[in-house]
């Protein structure tokens, strides 16, 4: 550990404690002397009620202004004066006493009614205290863990001396010692805003403008006479009302100004900065509107809460949780996805609010009637545009269960096609009694193949046999050079004559000939499995040319959406995750290496271990940039071909992944003069890397085989494991967010013309396979053989 994160770590640490120390010191009084909150007044019928703290205990007592108070604790308030629970408190030029703590309190009324109130811990102020602790917990444990995430980063150091600072705040309004909390109270109060208009600066903007440095200076000399001047007060024994009603105000100019700020640098910022506004600005308005209607404009224009301040800045644990997310996390989606209806939400609550403030205080009927009505139209106009919202939504769901729908039918033909193809190799395998039996069955596009007894393991170096070859004879004969069948069988369409496959049967196990009832048997089960994969094959082209139909006539406006909003935002996130790896690896490693060369440069110091740190803040830059860059774009198939491209992945993910230990084995079998585009190289490489990452992170296999190869109009690119698999029907529903990259490989498949297939099962591997064609239609990209280019 460097001396740099040494000398933080000591910071923090003092910070911590300090802060401990403090709240256990104001708890334990809370708990012992329950706060009374009463200003009285001499007059000349004895001591009166000039005024009641909302944040006291007598607040919630039958007691008005003008109430007399008779004894305190047993004794007159002139006997009082000089105790410890009485303090004098300068009120508009007049001397007040303030009743801190009591035990017991006597009044009486004009009318000569008269009364006494016990002051205890009500089980109200037990919630309070334990409220307070709670938030105060959760505030300092946001700060440290966002802190020892990224130690070296002066935006999380930033982050925790706010939570502290919030923290502190929420202890001294809950607290009833208050001597000690109001002098806390109103610097914390003071220099809030400042402190959450600089983190917003920093958070948002990379670098400060000119301008806002110097706004900045000017707002922070202002809260310093300020802070100064409440010093003095507070020694004199008064603090002057209007430094509450200025503090309300500074709340509010910071907010105004925030969005100010907001307004006039939008256009200048980039992707990332905007981002990071709108989610600090939408936050920080949440959190301080109940502060801001419930708080500060009553007490602002009444004098009176509508609700007690320490109850409206729970908001700040929403505040810390979302900024703490952002900062270690970093992994959110474009909120401008979510503006209208987040600007919709919190335009309807901060009318509510602004109408529940007039409420409180205006009594006349028709005002209240008034007030009513106008709830009742910002309701319906709420309701009315959350359901044209939830409209749009649904349409967009409705296209990517469509989406899934198609993926998931395409799986269940196969599956159908694999049980058929398994039902006739294992029947005739049974019955027969031979060494084993083999079932090639061809789709248009590529070739299923399934094995029993010996030939269990050879189904897929049949498969690329069938796949790479097309003519019935050089099957044939390649089949029987390499395997041992008794017999090969076509498998022809009954009515059309096409061949869709072979049935190859290996010898009998005594080593006997077949007799005639076991070739009748064979043939019977030949020709009625035939005809339910010819039925299933019908079904699959039926269900293609109704897809097809459907996109044509369809006027939907989702049967357009060339790039539905769902997949624009799984695109946008990955961009913001890349723009997030900069900003949180590459620029944190500069700005820290910037400043302390800045500090070298000042004071010419330089020590080893400082050295030491820029020489690994430099290395791990550099491995970050290489990392990214391959990410972003795979330089290497610019070098070398697809086949050692995805070789070199292999090996790259190996290295990361070291725990991993994954035997990869890979056919490449396409003809070395086959000209691929580069955009074409580099979508397979992607694909191949999106798969095998899967494998890697989630698969839990032990091999991995890895097949490309090329058939007379397409290529194929396979991928097969034997990891846990899992049930792709389920995978696709609208809960599983590991869906997004299959459908998003779906999409760029069907955009070029191909197919996309997933064949898996629970603890049974997964095997993905797809194809994109050689030939496209007319108007799309075409490639060729560098002989036909030559030609």
């Amino acid at each position: 550990m460097s001396a740099f994160v040494k000398k933080y770590d000591r910071f923090i640490g003092l910070s911590v404690t300090l802060f401990v120390l403090l709240a256990i010191y104001i708890h334990a009084a809370s708990f012992q002397h329950p706060y009374v909150g009463l200003y009285i007044g001499s007059t000349d019928n004895g001591w009166q009620i000039e005024r009641i703290d909302p944040m006291g205990e007598a607040h919630s007592w039958p007691i008005q202004q003008g109430d007399t108070v008779r004894l305190v604790n047993g004794l007159l308030p002139d006997e009082m004066i000089r105790s410890d629970e009485m303090v004098q408190y300068e009120h508009m030029g007049s001397g007040l006493l303030l009743i801190e703590h009591a035990s017991s309190i006597s009044f009486q009324r004009s009318n000569e009614v008269s009364w006494t109130e016990d002051v205890v811990l009500t089980g109200q102020q037990w919630f309070n205290q334990v409220l307070a602790i709670v938030l105060e917990s959760i505030l300092l444990a946001m700060g440290l863990m966002a802190y020892f995430k990224k130690r070296e980063s002066y935006l999380v150091r930033s982050f925790f001396m706010i939570n502290v600072l919030m923290a502190v705040t929420i202890l001294t309004l809950f607290s009833s010692e208050m001597y000690i909390s109001n002098l806390i109270l109103i610097h914390c109060a003071i220099w809030m805003p400042y402190a959450l208009l600089s983190f917003f600066i920093i958070f948002v903007f990379r670098s400060v403008q000119p301008a806002l440095r110097r706004t900045m200076l000017l707002f922070r000399l202002g809260l310093l006479g300020l802070s100064l001047f409440a010093i003095v007060t507070f020694i004199q024994g008064h603090i002057a009302d209007w430094l509450r009603g200025s503090v309300h105000l500074i709340f509010i100019a910071m907010l105004v100004g925030i969005g100010i700020i907001a307004y006039v640098y939008w256009k200048s910022l980039d992707l990332i900065e905007k981002n990071q506004l709108l989610t600090f600005v939408i936050v920080l308005y949440l959190s301080l509107l109940p502060y801001i209607f419930l708080v500060a404009i009553p007490d602002l224009l009444w004098q009176d809460y509508l609700l007690r301040p320490e109850y409206a800045l729970i908001g700040f644990v929403l505040l810390s949780a979302v900024i703490m997310w952002l900062l270690v996390k970093r992994n959110m989606l474009d909120m401008r996805f979510y503006m209208r209806s987040i600007v919709l939400h919190s335009l309807y609550l901060g009318s509510c609010l602004l109408l529940f403030v007039a409420a409180a205080k205006w009594e006349r009927m028709w005002q209240l009637l008034l007030l009513f009505a106008i709830f009742a139209a910002l309701t319906y106009v709420y309701q009315h545009s959350l359901s044209i919202m939830r409209q749009k939504a649904v349409s967009r769901q409705t296209w990517l269960q469509q989406q899934q729908f198609k993926l998931s039918l395409q799986w269940m033909e196969h599956k159908n096609v694999r049980g058929l193809i398994r039902m006739l190799a294992d029947v005739i395998d049974y019955t027969v009694e031979v060494e084993g039996v083999c079932v090639v069955w061809k789709e248009p596009s590529y070739a299923t193949v399934h094995g029993t007894g010996k030939y269990a393991g050879a189904e897929t170096t049949i498969t690329t046999i069938t796949n790479i070859t097309n003519m019935r004879d050089a099957v044939y004969r390649t089949l029987e050079m390499q395997y041992d069948f008794a017999y090969i069988m076509d498998l022809v369409d009954p009515e059309s004559g096409d061949e869709l496959g072979y049935l190859c049967i290996g010898p009998k196990r005594n080593q006997t000939l077949f007799t005639d009832e076991e070739r009748k048997l064979v043939e019977l089960v030949r020709a009625e499995t035939l005809q339910l994969l010819v039925n299933a094959r019908q079904l699959s082209a039926m269900r293609q040319e109704g897809e097809q139909k459907s996109g044509e006539e369809t006027t939907n406006w989702l049967a357009t959406l060339q790039t539905p909003q769902r997949i624009l935002e799984a695109q946008q996130a990955e961009r913001m995750r890349t723009s997030y790896y900069l900003h949180d690896h590459i620029l944190q490693n500069i700005i820290f290496m910037s400043r302390d060369i800045e500090e070298l440069y000042a004071t010419g110091d330089v020590r080893k271990a400082r050295v030491q740190a820029w020489l690994s803040c430099l290395y791990g830059t550099q491995q970050d940039i290489r990392l990214l860059c391959d990410d972003l774009y795979p330089h290497i198939i610019d070098n070398v071909g697809l086949k050692e491209a995805v070789e070199w992945h292999v090996r790259s993910m190996k290295s990361q992944l070291a725990t991993h230990s994954i035997q990869v084995e890979l056919c490449y079998e396409l003809d070395p003069q086959l000209e691929l585009p580069q955009w074409l190289k580099a979508t397979l490489f992607r694909i191949n890397r999106e798969l095998i990452n899967n494998v890697f992170k989630h698969g839990q296999a032990s091999a991995v085989h890895v097949c490309v190869w090329q058939t007379a109009e397409n290529i194929h690119l396979k991928v097969d494991d034997n990891g846990k698999g899992f049930d792709v029907a389920h995978v696709f529903d609208d809960h599983a967010s590991q869906s997004f990259g299959l459908i998003t490989i779906h999409n760029q498949v069907q955009q070029l013309g191909g197919l996309f297939r997933i064949e898996s099962d629970v603890d049974k591997g997964t095997c993905v396979h797809v194809q994109i064609p050689l030939i496209k239609e007319e108007g799309s990209h075409g490639f060729a053989h560098k002989s036909d280019v030559a030609g």
